[in-house]
């Protein structure tokens, strides 16, 4: 990917947003929205311990109503 006209390896940056409250113990979830200026726009979902349940549908339902990216 590339920010800023910098490339990034996907692999090493996936948890970029998620590790820190994942590292702490709570499910996180980075669900890509739609693009601005050519740059991607996420929202980050967050959820009490032992509630990934609850991050992935909101997801779900997130992503049946916003999902704005165009295939590349």
């Amino acid at each position: 990917m590339i920010i800023d006209g910098q490339e990034l390896l996907i692999r090493p940056n996936l948890g970029r947003f998620t590790q820190p409250f994942s590292f702490i113990g709570l499910p996180a979830l980075s669900l890509p929205i739609k693009r601005s200026s050519q740059l991607p726009l996420g929202l980050q979902i967050i959820a009490a311990p032992d509630r990934e349940d609850l991050i992935l549908s909101v997801a779900r339902v997130l992503e049946e109503m916003l999902i704005d990216i165009p295939h590349q």
